[in-house]
């Protein structure tokens, strides 16, 4: 116990909870960044201990990661994605891991990529007349589309009221755990008017998704989408997944699939309608690799100036805000042991801005990708998708999706700010921008074939 006296401390449990909850940027998570590599956070209920060192971050979540688990404010997502890929631990966890894994492989996100390109066109072909300005809230718009891709992927294209239902439970969970409503407080069957919205819409969900699964059991292996493949999924032992399994799997994935493209896409459009000498490079580049046409997956490598975009949107503002974990037994950090209980925070949003990996952090500078710079940063410097064993296993299938978004959307239109408002940003389960994100968007002349 004595080496724990030794963490610098930061606040106390009452003025921490308070600044998480009114503006965590600015009240808690940038002083963090100039502290120390390890520090105290109290908070109520809990001993949180911040990792904000990339050395410490290996030190403890990649090579000791057996002794660690998800942490409780994740484990409490359960409630909503019950036993996922997100919440579930341990044999459970390296089980469902192993059968979903064939899934992601590239011959089956080149499918998927067909799917992102045709709804994308689609729904951006829609979006008013070749000449009529409009203004739009981009962060709502690539929540609608990101749900039909995630579903079409997930289920084929007889969704029914399944996306619609997703969509409404995703809202209000992200509302409950960004503690609008007092959700880190109050357990889900506590009787409150918000509680009780969540609890209708879970039910929702659980309806159509059941609906959907033994619908598709019932059509014994037809389709070639991802339902498809959990049903048909085998472990060594010859044991599949159950339907509860399923709709674990499936709500965890249309939530990481769907919100964080979402965001990403939306933080990138922002960042270029700030910057349109950037804007202006990246849809050269695109009417030059595709001359109109929509893209595929053969094109991602003449796109590198839309994936250094959404990695640099996704550096300044990762989706993945924080990482959680929970230490088992006792580990070592550092120069001191946390013992076990102990519940560890990491902030990829605190590690990307950086000076030491990222020269002038705050700087919008999707150059600085270019030629494979990725692979020269410190290991664990950049984590959007997380670190350890437990890095997303949709990582490629959300950086295809987002650049053909980008794509999609740019050769149409260039995007403008419509005023010279902030940002204002809800740290939840993932980082949400408050109101939306409107932009201006002008049709681009002679752009498409």
């Amino acid at each position: 116990m004595s080496e724990l006296r030794a963490i610098p401390r930061f606040g106390g449990p009452i003025s921490n909870f308070r600044a998480m909850r009114r503006d965590p940027e600015a009240l808690l998570l940038r002083p963090l960044l100039r502290a120390a590599p390890l520090v105290e956070l109290p908070m109520l209920g809990a001993r949180i201990f911040a990792l904000n060192e990339r050395a410490l971050v290996e030190e403890v979540v990649v090579r000791q990661h057996a002794s660690l688990e998800k942490d409780r404010y994740s484990h409490r997502l359960r409630e909503f994605l019950g036993e996922g890929l997100l919440t579930s631990e341990g044999g459970l966890w390296r089980r469902q891991r192993r059968l979903i894994q064939p899934a992601f492989h590239r011959r089956r996100i080149a499918e998927y990529a067909a799917v992102m390109a045709r709804l994308s066109a689609a729904t951006f072909a829609g979006w008013g007349g070749a000449t009529a300005e409009q203004t739009r809230d981009v962060h709502s718009e690539m929540s609608a589309l990101t749900l039909r891709i995630a579903g079409e992927t997930l289920f084929g294209a007889d969704m029914g009221g399944a996306t619609e239902a997703v969509g409404e439970a995703i809202a209000l969970v992200m509302g409950r755990y960004a503690g609008e409503h007092f959700g880190g407080l109050l357990p889900l069957w506590a009787p409150t008017r918000h509680n009780r919205r969540i609890v209708r819409a879970i039910r929702r969900v659980d309806a159509a998704l059941g609906a959907l699964i033994a619908a598709r059991r019932g059509a014994r292996g037809q389709g070639a989408d991802l339902l498809t493949m959990l049903l048909e999924a085998q472990d060594e032992d010859g044991s599949r997944m159950s339907d509860q399994q399923i709709r674990d799997e499936c709500i965890t994935l249309f939530l990481a699939g769907h919100e964080t493209t979402a965001l990403s896409t939306s933080y990138a459009l922002y960042l270029l309608a700030q910057h349109p000498e950037a804007q202006a490079r990246v849809q050269a580049a695109i009417d030059a690799a595709l001359g109109g046409r929509p893209p595929t997956i053969e094109d991602l490598p003449r796109l590198s100036a839309v994936e250094e975009v959404l990695k640099e949107a996704m550096r300044l503002y990762p989706p993945a805000w924080s990482i959680g974990r929970e230490a088992l037994a006792p580990v070592r950090a550092g120069a001191v042991t946390l013992p076990r209980g102990a519940q560890l925070a990491i902030f990829p949003w605190l590690m990307h801005r950086d000076p030491r990996s990222f020269p002038d952090p705050e700087r919008f500078a999707p150059e600085r990708w270019q030629g494979g710079a990725e692979r020269a940063l410190p290991k664990l410097a950049y984590m959007p998708f997380g670190a350890g064993p437990r890095v997303c296993i949709g990582n490629a299938f959300a950086m295809v999706e987002g650049v053909v978004i980008l794509c999609c959307l740019l050769q149409r239109f260039t995007v403008a700010p419509v005023d010279a408002a902030p940002l204002r940003l809800q740290f939840s389960i993932t980082l949400r921008p408050i109101g939306g994100i409107r932009l201006r968007l002008r049709p681009r002349a002679g752009a498409l074939a």
